[in-house]
């Protein structure tokens, strides 16, 4: 693993459209792309932002926003 391969926590939160803040609070809650831990410092693998970013994808259903008819 090279050094390119890791983002720093800013370069995440891009990544992902969100802040570090919000990076922050997936950590306190287990949630959010797997990150390394260097001393005080997060970093992320840059494959790990792009499969979590691929996890979050959904795919709507064919019912979904239909209305569903009534049986009397």
């Amino acid at each position: 693993m090279s050094y390119e391969e890791l983002l720093s926590e800013k370069d995440a939160a891009i990544r992902c459209y969100v802040s570090k803040d919000t990076l922050r609070k997936w950590r306190a809650q287990g949630k959010g792309p797997a990150y390394l831990q260097l001393g005080r410092r997060f970093w992320y693998r840059l494959a790990a932002v792009e499969a979590f970013i691929a996890s979050c994808e959904v795919t709507p259903s064919k019912t979904r926003g239909v209305a569903l008819e009534r049986k009397a």
